[in-house]
């Protein structure tokens, strides 16, 4: 018994084996074909079944593509190489010069600016199509987020995540006049119900003598001053 599982074992190792080394020729005839020199970094963690190969050259802009979508052609392409004779599926990943590490970083940001965005206008914001990796780095940067809610709409590969307003915030929706104060966040952490009974007035700048200025979150107009300059 002991024997069979150890067979067992050496022959998982070793198509593990030849299905990363089926991926980094089909990569190394790709670059012949391009002719671009490339160095290959090969990265094995056998725990996750996952294989990393690090790419480092000149101009390496051509393999990433815009926003990557080279690069995941070509990681979908290998993946398709290295698993064709595979009894245990493997996963690649190709990442050059950090490009991953840092588009993670980029669409964090944009999660949180959009969010925002979304805060401030009341409006759902519509993405661009994403791959599901990079679909749920938005969906888990926003996944704490009380105000915000995340989906994702469409048919790949033209899915794309939308942020929108929860529920309960739907009729929240701060004005935008008078040199575009908000005030929304300052009363954040009033109950969705105050935020449709409150008003919130304040005083703006010089309006002139008599003038009334009025900035208003919810409910019905009332004056904040009347005349003089502040």
């Amino acid at each position: 018994m002991q024997e069979r599982r150890s067979k067992t074992r050496s022959a998982r190792t070793c198509i593990e084996e030849a299905a990363v080394e089926a991926a980094k020729e089909f990569l190394q005839k790709i670059f012949n074909a391009m002719r671009i020199e490339v160095v290959m970094e090969k990265f094995i963690n056998k725990n996750e079944g996952m294989v990393t190969f690090k790419l480092h050259g000149s101009d390496m802009g051509i393999l990433i593509g815009k926003h990557g979508q080279t690069l995941d052609s070509l990681q979908y392409l290998t993946n398709l190489v290295a698993n064709k004779n595979s009894a245990e599926r493997i996963r690649i990943v190709i990442d050059i010069e950090d490009y991953r590490e840092r588009r993670v970083e980029t669409l964090n940001r944009l999660a949180l600016r959009l969010a925002d965005k979304v805060k401030r206008t009341g409006e759902r914001v519509v993405l661009e199509p994403m791959n599901p990796h990079e679909r749920k780095i938005i969906h888990v940067a926003l996944q704490n987020d009380r105000r915000i809610t995340t989906l994702s709409e469409g048919e790949e590969p033209y899915r794309r995540v939308v942020i929108e307003l929860k529920n309960n915030f739907l009729n929240f929706k701060p004005s935008r006049f008078v040199l575009g104060f908000s005030f929304g966040e300052q009363i954040m952490e009033n109950t969705a119900k105050q935020y449709q009974e409150e008003t919130i007035s304040a005083v703006c700048t010089a309006l002139g003598e008599g003038a009334i200025g009025i900035i208003r979150i919810s409910g019905e107009k009332r004056p904040c001053c009347r005349g003089g300059n502040f």
